[in-house]
């Protein structure tokens, strides 16, 4: 399952070091985390956000939340993915602060996941998911689905 999206919950963490310690163990794994959830100490939280590692916005109201993805997705979205090859069955692309482009067929069983917007041109018979980061403005184009 390597490059599987985790949400790590830090709920029992105390320690920026430890978590800081914790995300470089479950990166070496080949997993990535796009969030981390359950931190509730606001000192905590700017730590972890100063670091560069991704936050997960819990507890607040719909209007904060939304402006803070629309700003998220405006700003880190870096250079689009591109993807040439077919994608197998048992695959997993994920495309993290970007766009992906599929320009070949995605079999059954195959995932794509992408935390921008999602273009596929060719047979789309897995599973995909735009705005995985939380972007409620992404979407999926397909040209056979």
């Amino acid at each position: 399952m390597r490059n599987a999206p985790v949400v790590f919950n830090v709920a029992g963490l105390l320690d920026v070091n430890t978590i800081l310690s914790c995300y470089k163990i479950i990166s070496l794994t080949g997993l990535k985390i796009v969030d981390i959830s359950g931190c509730n100490n606001t000192k905590l939280r700017q730590a972890i956000t100063n670091i560069g590692l991704p936050l997960l916005s819990e507890g607040q109201n719909k209007k904060t939340q939304n402006k803070k993805t629309a700003d998220i997705a405006t700003t880190e979205h870096g250079k689009t993915r591109i993807i040439n090859t077919h994608v197998r069955s048992g695959q997993r692309i994920y495309a993290a602060n970007c766009d992906l482009i599929v320009n070949t067929n995605v079999s059954a069983g195959a995932q794509l996941i992408a935390d921008g917007n999602i273009h596929i041109y060719g047979m789309m018979r897995g599973r995909v998911l735009a705005g995985a980061f939380g972007d409620n403005d992404c979407q999926i184009y397909c040209t056979h689905l």
